[in-house]
């Protein structure tokens, strides 16, 4: 069944179908690189399974994200792990690319842009570990010329799937760096929304009463959630617009102007809500549209991806209309977490959500070449992390000697959101 192979390097830029190689490495798992992620429509169910209600681990997300992103420097390397009966327990979604610096690196589907939180080797709990260490073995002894740098971004910290692979390889011999960036938000709901409301500050508290009672229980603010077809195309074009519509008043271009991105997002959200898997929220304001959300759904979690409002209504205070009616409606519908997901904006934390450190990693392979580059790349790296640091001194600085210091209220950072 399973067919060892000899060590060959697989080319980056190619135009012809690569075969799907694989190796057995225990007596029960075997790995296989897949450079064809179409040839695995077929463990499309499989796949879900092991993604554990994560929607960006999910093949719909990583497959979208694929025909999207993917350009001509680019190989799919999906490492998957099967049991002797064919069983998929296992399942590294990576792509293979090259840069004179880094020379091959391989990096999740998903990476890039958009911004995929919580990525890991997804295993089936009864294998995590064995998939993980029969995954580093393939890394590391069948194909290690393969490679030269693993480059991993937005893992939770402490993912004990992708630990148990980190672990295999720092164990023989690999340069294994741990680094974290920015945080996911998560905001853990109880079964009752006075329960909730006991959580934030008593300011706080008092503001979200006034909404609910002044507001929403009159009618005047509604929120709504997109159920049929029509109510989410109008909902879509309500998210894109108040998205744009916020970055813009920032200065900013917004997301929406990359067009893989907008393509990406108008494809992978359909694709969610015949799931049943997207949530699309937003806020009316005597009729008229002020706030909204895009989430998706994964278990008992919300995961906002991304919000919008109108900044002609600032004076609404949108953002506190919105977040008050969304996080009131998951409570109300069951759901056990609010996962406000990457960056590390102030309003999170006054919802009372939690950070989770989430980790770029890097794993520098063992041949002389990528252990070279991996030298060359971190005299550059430390270069210009001093050259950064003297800039941002020199910009603080400047700033305190020409802007007078002013504090923000909470309201204040609420209606910036």
């Amino acid at each position: 069944m399973f067919q060892r192979r000899s060590i060959r390097v697989l080319p980056l830029i190619t135009n012809r179908k690569l075969p799907m190689l694989s190796v057995r490495t225990s007596l029960d798992l075997a790995v296989s690189c897949v450079t064809e992620l179409s040839s695995l429509a077929d463990s499309v169910d499989a796949w879900n399974r092991l993604a554990a209600d994560l929607p960006f681990r999910r093949w719909e997300w990583v497959e979208s994200w694929w025909r999207h992103y993917r350009s001509s420097g680019m190989s799919a390397y999906v490492l998957t792990v099967r049991t002797r009966a064919g069983e998929l327990v296992g399942v590294l979604p990576c792509y293979l690319a090259t840069s004179p610096l880094k020379g091959r690196v391989l990096r999740f589907m998903g990476s890039g842009e958009i911004c995929s939180d919580y990525l890991t080797l997804s295993a089936a709990p009864e294998h995590e570990q064995a998939a993980a260490e029969s995954i580093g073995r393939w890394l590391s002894e069948t194909a290690p010329q393969d490679w030269d740098l693993l480059e991993f971004d937005g893992v939770a910290q402490g993912e004990p799937t992708l630990q148990f692979l980190l672990n295999w390889l720092r164990s023989h011999g690999h340069r294994v760096q741990e680094r974290q960036r920015l945080s996911a938000w998560r905001l853990q709901l109880p079964g009752d929304w006075e329960e909730y409301l006991a959580k934030v500050s008593k300011r706080r508290r008092v503001r979200i009463r006034q909404i609910v009672k002044r507001q929403l229980e009159t009618g005047q603010v509604v929120g709504r959630i997109a159920k049929s077809a029509a109510e989410f195309e109008r909902g879509w074009q309500i998210f894109y617009d108040l998205h744009q519509r916020r970055r813009e008043s920032l200065g900013e271009k917004g997301c929406f102007v990359s067009e893989r991105f907008a393509n990406f997002h108008g494809e992978v959200s359909r694709r969610f809500f015949a799931l049943g898997r997207l949530r699309l929220h937003w806020v009316e304001l005597a009729g008229v549209p002020v706030a909204v959300d895009y989430a998706f759904l994964g278990g008992n979690t919300v995961y906002c991806y991304q919000s919008g409002l109108d900044p002609r209504h600032s004076t609404a205070q949108p953002g506190w209309l919105d977040w008050t009616s969304s996080i009131r409606l998951a409570i109300e519908e069951g759901y056990q977490a609010f996962d406000f997901l990457r960056g590390d904006e102030p309003y999170k934390a006054t919802w009372r959500a939690e950070p989770i450190s989430l980790l770029e990693i890097r794993v520098v392979g063992r041949r002389p070449a990528a252990v070279l580059r991996d030298h060359v790349w971190k005299a550059g790296n430390s270069a210009r992390g001093v050259l950064g640091a003297a800039k941002q001194n020199v910009r603080q600085w400047l700033f305190a000697r020409t802007v007078k210091p002013t504090v923000e209220s909470e309201a204040e950072v609420e209606a910036s959101t």
